[in-house]
């Protein structure tokens, strides 16, 4: 049985070549309680590879997730080309409760969002899905069966960030995680005080412009003041003292 958290439970099938050849790609017909289950294809399989096909619902198995916690630890911190690495471990505590209502066991599997750097704690035994490159939890179920299964998975991960990303706040929080190397934590502290003062200038130059652009506006609005007194002063009426000020101090 395939089985995905809070999903539909699918029966299935799991195919793996034991040879040392290179199966083709081709057909595959599934049978099951004597009947035609599925009809697929499947792409060539090479040497210890493995399939997970997948050919109707199983309404006897469920799985839903209870729990479940991520925090990633920082582990180290490299600089490339404009770009911050941040290679760092994503460490994932589920509880899983499981319910085989069948009056048979069942083998149930569940895909893991990690890959084969990943470790996962709490299932019967573990496969992989190399068509996905993913890893896969199997748990053993007997006939009438309800649990509840606690598992811990541990992922390396990568994360780029591009310097225009940067932020202060981003830089103190690593410079605050103890799972990083003391040297690194030091520059990326002063990485912090310097992305700070980046960030006060920008917000500082922000309001210039918009005082400029206010300031602009103001000055348009007393040209077309002065526009109009010169048309009234052309057309024969009084000097007006305002504009003569304005004329004199411009002078």
């Amino acid at each position: 049985t395939m089985a995905r958290p809070g999903g539909e439970a699918r029966a299935g099938v799991r195919l793996v070549n034991a040879t040392k050849q290179t199966l083709p790609a081709g057909p595959i017909a599934i049978y099951a309680d004597g009947a035609l289950a599925d009809e697929a294809a499947i792409e060539r399989l090479k040497p210890g590879e493995r399939r997970f096909l997948e050919y109707g619902s199983d309404l006897d198995v469920s799985l839903t997730s209870t729990r479940s916690q991520t925090r990633d630890e920082p582990q180290r911190l490299t600089f490339d080309r404009d770009t911050l690495e941040e290679h760092f471990l994503r460490r994932t505590d589920a509880l899983y409760r499981i319910e085989n209502r069948s009056g048979q066991a069942r083998t149930l599997y569940l895909t893991m969002d990690v890959g084969a750097n990943a470790r996962v704690q709490g299932a019967d035994r573990l496969d992989f899905n190399t068509e996905r490159d993913r890893a896969v939890a199997v748990f053993e179920l007997a006939a009438q069966s309800r649990v509840e299964r606690a598992m811990s998975i541990i992922a390396g991960k990568q994360q780029n960030r591009g310097l225009a990303t940067l932020t202060s706040a981003r830089l103190v929080e690593l410079s605050a995680a103890t799972t990083l190397p003391a040297n690194e934590r030091a520059v990326v502290g002063e990485a912090a005080v310097r992305q700070r003062e980046l960030e006060t200038a920008k917000v500082e130059m922000e309001e210039s412009d918009a005082d400029i652009k206010k300031t602009e506006k103001e000055i348009e609005r007393l040209r077309e003041h002065l526009k109009a007194m010169g048309k009234d002063a052309a057309a024969g009426g009084a000097p007006n003292p305002v504009l003569k000020r304005i004329l004199d101090a411009e002078d």
